[in-house]
């Protein structure tokens, strides 16, 4: 102040917090009396019972507290109160405590108490108390019922609790419909009604039926209508059984055949037999099956076989055995003959028997057995040529030239064979060519055989350079023919080829060969020999000894010129001397004298001049 003095203030004060924040209207805010200096933490919310501080767009405030359990209200909804919630339930549930899950509300099913029974059916809830929220009620039909009475018909169905607390309507099981009996033959039953399980139907046999086939057994029965829509246990009626019919000798009738009232059974005489041995009219009875199960015949009489009188005669033959129907007679024929002039032993004999006609079957006469056309023997003509010949004939053989028995030219040429009892001819001879011995030598040839015989041919061969006409194309081998008579026939040996007239060879002289002739025309294997004249030779050597040459006819009938003379080079000589100013020219033709055969083309300004050494 003026005068010096401090005047007094009030000093600093709390600010309070809670101003502009009043935390809503269900609290009071409460501002802190030891402010932080940070607003947020310098007051809080005093709320009310059910409500606690929460903040909301960053203030805080007071917010009712959430009361809704989890899954409270389910399946409906939860609304939350003040210190309290409240269900909303759906149709088919209340609202009520559910003490089990400690709630004081829920929504809880609509009871429906124990299912209804359900006749001809069980569940197997039946005891069980059941809600709007339950599983269906299922129910099965009890056996031989179905929903609709057949036996393919349903057979469950279900039920289920509803939201006013009433079960589904339930259906109606029927018994399983089996219709109407079957059909027994020769039995009484009702036919006409038509029958359901549990029902059974009664069925009574005709007189002369039971239901085993045996006389005196039961002929009553009582079938079933069961609960799968079949009628059970409904037999059938079988006629009355008879014993066995006896075996009815040399009848016809249906043997092993089993009768049952009221069949009968037809009995036929065999062919051949009678009631009576002379009486073959009387041939038939019958044998009846009883409804007291015995057989019953009209005649006891049994069938006889008839007698065919005395045995046949068959030529040629033997004949032996019974003359009743059913026996049998045998026709052996005699050695040698057959019915079918065969030597098959099944055709030497065969039977006869007693016809039901009385007479007996077909003989057949015993024959010559036959050996067939003699057989055809190589190299030979023969007496029988294409003619059938039977037991004991004979037929002749004859051999051709050529031929004999034992293959020499004195031996047998004729032999004989017969036929026999078994259908077969004795042995025929084997003709054998006759032999012509070993082949003869036959000059420049060479033969492949030592002996031949008759129609064989020996093969020789001509020696390297020789043939049948001398020429090199001509046959280089040949045969000799071994005749009937034992002979060969045929060319007597090879000539040699001829190669012709031999042409002189340039620049020479023919000499004598090896055996002193000048042979002009040659043939193998012969040689015309030839020398080069002076100053040739067939190297074409000075001073060379090369001057023979030697022609030969060869095998293919060619001649051979193994060489050449050619001119002797003279300037290969020491004794030339062109070389030192020219060069030596050996001459085109040479006369054999060295000098002579040769010539200097010398340098310009030298001239050839002969030179003495």
């Amino acid at each position: 102040m003026a005068d010096g003095q401090q005047s007094a203030h009030l000093g600093c004060f709390n600010k309070d917090d809670c101003t502009g924040h009043m935390c809503g209207p269900n609290g009071q805010c409460v501002d802190h009396d030891s402010p932080t200096g940070n607003h947020d933490d310098d007051y809080h919310c005093d709320c009310n019972s059910g409500f606690e501080e929460e903040i909301v767009d960053g203030k805080k405030t007071c917010g009712n507290i959430p009361d809704c359990p989890e899954g409270a209200c389910d399946p409906g909804t939860c609304e939350d109160l003040v210190n309290d919630y409240k269900c909303h339930c759906p149709q088919g549930y209340y609202e009520d405590a559910n003490p089990e899950q400690n709630l004081d509300h829920a929504c809880l099913p609509e009871p429906c108490g124990h299912p209804p029974a359900v006749d001809h059916a069980t569940t197997p809830g039946a005891n069980t108390d059941h809600f709007f929220n339950s599983d269906p009620v299922e129910y099965t039909c009890n056996t031989g019922y179905s929903l609709d009475g057949a036996a393919s018909g349903g057979t469950d169905f279900s039920i289920r609790c509803q939201a006013d607390g009433s079960y589904t309507q339930h259906s109606v099981f029927h018994p399983v419909q089996c219709g109407k009996a079957p059909h027994v033959d020769h039995a009484q039953f009702d036919a006409n009604t038509d029958f359901v399980f549990p029902q059974t139907i009664p069925y009574s046999c005709d007189t002369g039926y039971t239901t085993d086939g045996v006389a005196g057994g039961t002929a009553t029965f009582d079938g079933e209508c069961e609960a799968g829509g079949d009628i059970a246990n409904v037999l059938s009626c079988e006629p009355v059984a008879c014993p066995d019919v006896p075996d009815q000798a040399n009848a016809q009738y249906s043997a092993g055949m089993s009768m049952v009232y009221p069949e009968q059974l037809d009995v036929t005489c065999m062919a051949g037999h009678a009631l009576h041995v002379d009486q073959h009219g009387s041939t038939s009875y019958t044998i009846h099956c009883t409804d007291a199960g015995q057989l019953s015949f009209t005649d006891e009489s049994g069938c006889q076989a008839i007698n065919c009188g005395d045995l046949p005669t068959v030529q040629n033959a033997d004949v032996a055995g019974g003359t009743h129907f059913g026996e049998e007679a045998t026709v052996t024929c005699h050695t040698g003959h057959s019915i079918d002039a065969t030597a098959d032993s099944t055709s030497a004999h065969y039977t006869i028997a007693c016809q039901a006609d009385g007479s007996y079957t077909t003989q057949h006469a015993c024959v010559p057995i036959s050996c067939g056309v003699a057989p055809t023997v190589d190299y030979t003509t023969n007496s029988g040529s294409e003619q059938e010949k039977v037991y004991e004939d004979e037929v002749t053989y004859t051999l051709t030239a050529g031929y004999s028995l034992d293959g020499t030219t004195a031996g047998q040429t004729t032999f004989s064979i017969t036929c026999q009892a078994d259908g077969t001819y004795t042995q025929v001879g084997a003709p054998l060519p006759v032999t012509c011995g070993a082949p003869p030598d036959l000059t420049h040839s060479s033969v492949t055989g030592s002996e031949f015989w008759f129609t064989e041919r020996a093969p020789y061969t001509c020696t390297e350079g020789y043939s049948l006409d001398a020429t090199a194309s001509g046959d280089a081998s040949f045969h000799l023919d071994c005749e009937a008579d034992g002979s060969y026939s045929g060319p007597t040996g090879c000539q040699a080829i001829v190669c012709g007239a031999v042409t002189q060879p340039d620049h020479t002289n023919q000499v004598d060969d090896s055996d002193g002739a000048k042979l002009t025309d040659l043939h193998f294997p012969q040689t015309a020999v030839f020398d080069c004249i002076p100053g040739y030779s067939k190297d074409g050597t000075l001073g060379s000894t090369l001057i023979t040459i030697t022609v030969s006819c060869q095998s293919d009938g060619t001649l051979l010129y193994p060489a050449t003379c050619s001119n002797m080079d003279d300037c290969i000589s020491y004794e030339n001397g062109c070389d030192q100013d020219g060069r030596c020219v050996d001459n085109d033709v040479g006369t054999g004298v060295h000098e002579n055969d040769f010539q200097c083309q010398c340098d310009s300004g030298f001239e050839e001049s002969l030179r003495l050494v």
